[in-house]
């Protein structure tokens, strides 16, 4: 008995080590920024990063408000989906957003017991808005959203420090 990875040699199931490389790689891929330039790579510190992950849960009462805002579009790029972090030159960039308000159905709120095929959330108000940034290299920047105080508008603010690539 080797007691390597290999023990039974008709064994197509890989050892648990290559399966969970396999899913940091992936988790790694999908916080990774999309990159908007053209061009190789660039270091950390000739880059920016925005971040756009905006979300309010609602507490689970009926009426209750829940809101998302995520980021649509960079400049003249419109996404296919939407992204949560792009990584952008030094400079003004034009970040496009869509926001959605939902609140919690009163009506499957009565019937959550049930088996009826009702929507839990129902979207109350929605649109797109554009806003302008200019960043600087090597820093990051996300959208902070205050929607609970009346007369603040939606900013940009440096955040944390850019890990090292």
């Amino acid at each position: 008995m080797s007691g390597g990875p290999a023990a039974n040699p008709g064994d197509s199931t890989p050892p648990p080590y290559r399966t969970i490389g396999a899913v940091l790689l992936l988790a790694l891929a999908a916080c990774s920024a999309r990159r908007l330039y053209e061009g190789p790579a660039r270091p950390a510190e000739e880059v920016a990063v925005v971040r756009v992950k905006v979300r309010k849960p609602a507490t689970g009462s009926p009426g209750d408000e829940a809101y998302t805002v995520r980021m649509v579009g960079v400049n003249d790029l419109d996404f296919e989906d939407h992204e949560i972090s792009v990584e952008v030159l030094p400079g003004r960039h034009r970040i496009h957003l869509e926001w959605t308000l939902y609140r919690i159905s009163e009506r499957w709120w009565a019937f959550y017991t049930s088996d009826a095929e009702l929507p839990y959330w129902e979207r109350t108000a929605g649109g797109r808005r554009t806003m302008e940034i200019d960043v600087e290299a090597g820093k990051r920047y996300r959208l902070i959203v205050p929607w609970e105080e009346a007369g603040i508008d939606w900013y940009f603010e440096e955040f944390g420090r850019r890990p090292a690539d």
